[in-house]
């Protein structure tokens, strides 16, 4: 199958070849002439086209124009917006695919590609609207991807992996729980990308989701590691998976589990962690070869530009700063000081208060969205915890409450005066779900009131027609 990957909006027209059956074509956003196009395209079998700078009104005739010669088209979602995907299709009137990094596996119809996007704006929406920290909003997301129960696909590999296939069919596995995580997260304005693992000796593979974490309520900044697949729920009927945490927002650095399954190569889509362990070879390889301090500075600062970058993620802006003034200095000691620094930030383990605080708050907002499934209660809590820090042992936990009294003290940050062991007293976490649950009863009977009166409005015009 012959391929034409197109490129618009580029800086000069050029034509090339990567092999026998895929090339490459550049074209400027002035460019009238269809015969250089014309020529490039009539022997090809599939056109995919992608855009050097966002897409614009003077690319509309050249795209007709590929599209008369009925070839099977995909658009690349990567440097186009979603809107401009929905100008496209109207201005077009017709049928394409679309090509998403969400989709590994396989290019989708342009209909299913906006569903997607309308899926996932309404899961942001859910969670936007109640202002949550970065922190809780990963706990919120975590909690709605999990849901999902582990089930491979008989058919084919995109249908339990590819995001829209895994929110239209039952099918998922890791590669899909991933690819959820990832991109409401991001539609969120969270960073994270889908990290990728594959074991050689075994022929096996595993994804989980890396979050570039700035939180400043929490003050946590960091990267850490999310793997939903394995606190996932396991069959129908299982009601204490929502409590499964042990896997959420890890230290970078990989579990005893995962070194167990994926022992052999780790890469991260789009890792900085790599580009940043490249780039520290690379400026050992060049000091061997070249003496030239122009050619060395440019390694060198490069090396600085992709570190300012991690900081900049994370939100240590001072620390970015930092860096970027070392621009111009080439010591390799002064890399590795760097480098060893850095990595403190991969291996960052949540403290246990800070988790608590933030599990509390977005649970106690899943409670009111669905308390039947989303618990909250002592021992919801209680049961959370134990899974991702393994709190069983009773010295641990009494020593826990011997520093801060209780779990309402530390949630609500108040003394614990008014914890009296009577049926007459309400502790500040019942009070908290009482009022909860009088919030959902209103927002039920508000929603069925609505419900009824858009029925009735609806009867009313059917009968008149």
């Amino acid at each position: 199958m012959k391929i034409l990957d197109i490129c618009l909006n580029c800086e000069e027209d050029n034509f090339y070849k990567i092999d026998d059956d895929i090339m490459g074509l550049n074209i400027k956003s002035s460019t009238k002439n269809m015969i250089f196009i014309n020529k490039r395209i009539k022997d090809v079998d599939k056109i995919k086209i992608n855009f050097f700078k966002e897409f614009n009104q003077n690319n509309i005739n050249q795209i007709k124009y590929i599209f008369s010669f009925n070839k099977k088209v995909i658009f690349d979602s990567e440097n186009i917006s979603d809107l401009k995907i929905k100008e496209l299709k109207k201005e077009l009137n017709t049928s394409f695919y679309v090509k998403s990094k969400y989709n590994p596996y396989e290019d989708v119809l342009v209909d299913d590609y906006l569903e997607t996007i309308e899926i996932m704006d309404n899961m942001k929406k859910e969670i936007e609207y109640y202002n949550l920290s970065p922190l809780e909003k990963i706990i919120y997301i975590y909690d709605m991807v999990k849901e999902k129960i582990y089930k491979k696909s008989s058919s084919f590999v995109s249908h339990s992996r590819d995001l829209t296939k895994v929110l239209q069919e039952e099918e998922i596995v890791c590669m899909g729980y991933a690819n959820i995580f990832s991109s409401l997260a991001n539609f969120l304005g969270l960073n994270t990308c889908v990290k990728c693992y594959y074991n050689e000796e075994k022929n096996s593979g595993h994804a989980t989701v890396t979050i570039y974490l700035n939180d400043l309520k929490y003050d946590v900044h960091g990267v850490f590691e999310c793997d939903p697949t394995w606190d996932s729920k396991k069959y129908y009927d299982d009601k204490d998976f929502i409590n499964n945490y042990k896997w959420c927002m890890n230290s970078y650095i990989l579990g005893d589990k995962q070194k167990q399954l994926i022992n052999i190569y780790s890469t991260e889509t789009k890792g900085i962690l790599n580009d940043i362990n490249q780039q520290i070879n690379r400026i050992k390889q060049i000091s061997k070869l070249v003496s030239s301090e122009t050619i060395l500075t440019s390694f060198y600062n490069s090396f600085y530009l992709k570190v300012s970058r991690l900081y900049n993620l994370i939100g240590l802006y001072e620390k970015e700063q930092e860096i970027i003034n070392f621009k111009g200095k080439c010591n390799l000691d002064l890399v590795d000081k760097i480098y060893e620094e850095l990595l403190t930030y991969y291996n960052i383990n949540l403290d246990y208060e800070i988790f608590l605080k933030a599990f509390y708050q977005a649970r106690r907002i899943e409670y009111l969205n669905n308390p039947l499934v989303r618990k909250l209660s002592y021992d919801e809590i209680e049961s959370s915890l134990d899974t991702k820090y393994g709190i069983k042992d009773s010295k641990r936990r009494l020593y826990y409450f011997i520093k801060y009294g209780s779990f309402e003290s530390v949630l609500f940050g108040e003394d614990d005066d008014e914890m009296i062991d009577d049926d007459n007293y309400y502790t500040k976490m019942d009070e908290d779900i009482m009022k909860l649950n009088f919030l959902y009863q209103i927002k039920t009977i508000l929603k069925n009131k609505i419900t009824d009166t858009t029925n009735k409005e609806n009867e009313v015009v059917r009968i008149k027609k």
